[in-house]
């Protein structure tokens, strides 16, 4: 919507060919949190929509949050605290109560719309050791950016991921910095510049009190 038509589709080609979406394809093979990055693009578009629209695109915010939610659901929880950032983002910039409460509504529709499976996953984890999920090397402090712990062949994988990051981190810098320094500064980009702060902090050390302190 704020491209042009050969930008666009460079967009896209760039988004397919993201460096984490081949490791998630070569070294994980997580696809489920691969169909995750594929919709993600949609919940900001569907902010942004809600930002515009108000209470017209709630069933759009919905079904997308819902949509994630039926992927991943490690994806759907960072989707999840990516929305509410980034309707708290757009409140503060546009003092729109409209869009925190049409946001708001967007989200618990998208939780309806997932309940069948939400609530039985949030019921039955009783029914299983969930803690075991996050013990040796799947514990969150060893898996920030360059980590020293865990056995050898964990921490060259944490190693090569980490400068992956580094490398996409740098990019996005680069291209933010231009980004700011026109006059156009368009609300797509004003959501993503937080959203990216976000981000990288959540892979540092610092952020380890905020992993610990949220609900999972």
């Amino acid at each position: 919507e704020w491209l042009s038509h050969n930008e666009a589709a460079a967009a896209a080609v760039f988004f397919a060919a993201n460096p984490y979406n081949l490791v998630l394809v070569y070294y994980r093979s997580d696809f489920a949190e691969l169909l995750t990055v594929a919709i993600f693009p949609l919940l900001i578009l569907a902010v942004l929509k809600i930002a515009r629209d108000g209470w017209a695109q709630v069933p759009f915010f919905g079904m997308i949050f819902a949509a994630l939610w039926m992927c991943d659901a490690p994806g759907a929880v960072i989707a999840t605290y990516s929305a509410v950032l980034l309707l708290v983002v757009s409140y503060t910039i546009e003092r729109e109560k409209r869009t925190l409460l049409s946001g708001s509504v967007g989200m618990l529709c998208g939780f309806a719309l997932g309940a069948f499976y939400i609530l039985p996953a949030a019921w039955e984890q009783k029914w299983v050791n969930v803690g075991f999920t996050t013990l040796g090397n799947y514990k969150i402090g060893r898996n920030f950016l360059f980590t020293h712990v865990g056995d050898p062949d964990f921490r060259l994988f944490n190693l090569r991921v980490s400068w992956l990051a580094i490398g996409m981190i740098l990019a996005c810098a680069i291209l933010a910095v231009f980004v700011v320094r026109r006059r156009d500064v368009r609300p797509v980009y004003r959501l993503l510049l937080p959203l990216g702060v976000a981000a990288v902090f959540m892979m540092t050390r610092p952020s380890d009190f905020l992993w610990r302190l949220l609900p999972k």
